[in-house]
């Protein structure tokens, strides 16, 4: 692999990277309603741990 090529795979990883970290961090945002609250059932509050 030579110089320039090495440079465009490592940005594309980089792009890769960045997207998975955005669409990870949009679904704990969005996905934070979906907890159950204090009084949930045990399943749920085990599920909460994970």
């Amino acid at each position: 692999m030579n110089r320039d090529t090495r440079a465009a795979w490592l940005s594309d990883c980089q792009g890769l990277i960045d997207h998975a970290y955005d669409a990870v961090v949009k679904l704990l945002i969005t996905s934070d309603w979906m907890m159950p609250d204090e009084t949930g059932d045990r399943r749920s509050r085990k599920l909460t741990r994970v």
